[in-house]
């Protein structure tokens, strides 16, 4: 197997894009290395005379993924840029604890189920288990103090109580040090229950909390966490909607906080035959609202399909945008764009250009378009077509090249003009509440 590509660097202000093999051996000061796309071939396993399968994929680098999420130089896809082969729009399929941002709102898909589940659950289990925050609990606590030499049981700070079992461990889910850190997880979820504003309809449940934060270190409390016995554990009980119980077919999408906005929402969609799709944006049609000026009055659509569920931008002023955590293979001829920062990136895989393949192509086209319309306007079509015969098609076709590898090329790059709803939305006022 072969590889070759490229990357995407920072340095200052500027973006460089440019071949691993033209940046061998040059190294700049203050090069930060923010994305990489490779070219990789796979010789056939049965015989050396079949062509080798190429493919291409983008994927964040090392150093940028080690960034904190709300870090400028993490990498995104740009959802209402996806095209497929014939510059049609593509939605993008959901994937569970994809990060999704709505203007300047942040959701993380907590979970989701269809007809055809990509994965095991084995497979789901252990993708919970990477994104659960690690903790400590007393037992830990009591292990560590013992090699010290020193023995006191830690107290939950709510009940008093010492014990800690499995089923309901004395934990640290905060900052907070000292006799103040330990807090049983049922007292911690009981707790968190009482501060919980809920909104139900057949279709939708939607959970509010004001706060979802300790009150004394303010740090945001995680929804899943797991103990050093590798268990996971969920502070919230998901009630799904009753057409969600009936189909069995629901995601959940979780906010994360911003800025000062320490409030918490969790929504669950349920999808059956009768309902296909919700809406998601600011105003009051919409069906999940999300109160925030960057978000537009309906930003973007999440579908549901047998085969996954999917998240569709609605020309939203500010997009839709999913974080990049994984490779993501680039099909042929389909447009894909990435933004870092304020900078877009498109890419596209196509055949190797040829000038004349493209001007036949265009011929093709125009042809297409003119065997739709009605006989009566269809006169001057020849003349319209420029004339072009089958036999001269067909001489152009026999000299066009040969080569079907296949060849990446970056058809945008755009320093500067992406749109920053942080920016914009202080620039405006308007009055929004949470309902």
């Amino acid at each position: 197997m072969a590889q070759e590509g490229g990357k995407v660097t920072r340095v200052d202000n500027d973006i460089r894009v440019a071949r691993l093999e033209d940046m061998a051996g040059e190294e700049r000061k203050g090069e930060q290395e923010l994305m990489q796309f490779k070219k990789i071939v796979t010789r056939s396993p049965i015989s050396e005379a079949l062509p080798p399968m190429v493919e291409y994929s983008v994927e964040s680098s090392e150093q940028a993924s080690a960034l904190d999420e709300d870090s400028a130089d993490r990498l995104w896809l740009v959802v209402r840029n996806l095209k497929d082969a014939e510059d049609r729009k593509v939605d993008y399929q959901i994937k569970k604890f994809d990060i999704l941002k709505l203007g300047r709102v942040k959701f993380r898909v907590k979970d989701f189920k269809c007809a055809a589940m990509a994965q095991t659950p084995e497979e789901l289990y252990e993708q919970e288990l990477k994104e659960a925050k690690p903790v400590i609990t007393s037992h830990d606590q009591l292990q560590e103090e013992e090699n010290r030499s020193s023995s006191m049981t830690p107290a939950c700070r709510f009940c008093w109580g010492t014990e800690s079992t499995e089923e309901d461990p004395c934990i640290v889910p905060c900052k907070c040090s000292g006799s103040v850190g330990f807090i049983h997880f049922r007292c911690l979820s009981n707790w968190l229950g009482t501060k919980l504003q809920r909104k139900e309809s057949e279709d939708l449940v939607s959970m509010f909390w004001k706060t979802f934060e300790c009150e004394i270190c303010k740090q945001a409390y995680p929804y899943l966490f797991k103990t050093k016995s590798q268990r996971v554990y969920k502070l919230v009980d998901i009630t799904l909607p009753s057409a969600a119980r009936e189909a069995g077919h629901y995601i959940v999408m979780e906010s994360l906080p911003f800025e000062k906005n320490s409030s918490r929402f969790i929504h669950v969609m349920g999808f059956s035959e009768r309902k296909t799709q919700f809406s998601m944006g600011r105003g009051h049609e919409s069906e999940v609202r999300v109160s925030d000026i960057s978000v537009s009055r309906c930003h973007a659509k999440i579908k549901y399909d047998p085969n996954g569920i999917y998240i569709e931008d609605n020309n939203s002023k500010f997009g839709t945008i999913v974080l990049m955590k994984d490779p993501l293979v680039l099909a042929k001829h389909h447009t894909y764009s990435f933004q870092i920062g304020r900078t877009v990136l498109s890419f596209t895989v196509r055949d190797h250009y040829d000038p004349r393949t493209h001007y036949m192509q265009r011929i093709a086209q125009f042809k297409e378009l003119i065997d739709k319309l009605p006989e009566s306007y269809r006169g001057s079509s020849d003349e319209a077509s420029g004339g072009g015969s089958s036999d001269e098609m067909e001489s152009v076709k026999a000299g066009e090249s040969g080569d079907e590898g296949g060849e990446m090329e970056e058809i945008e790059n755009t320093q500067d003009e992406g749109q920053d709803p942080n920016q914009e939305a202080e620039d405006e006022q308007m009055d929004v509440e949470y309902q």
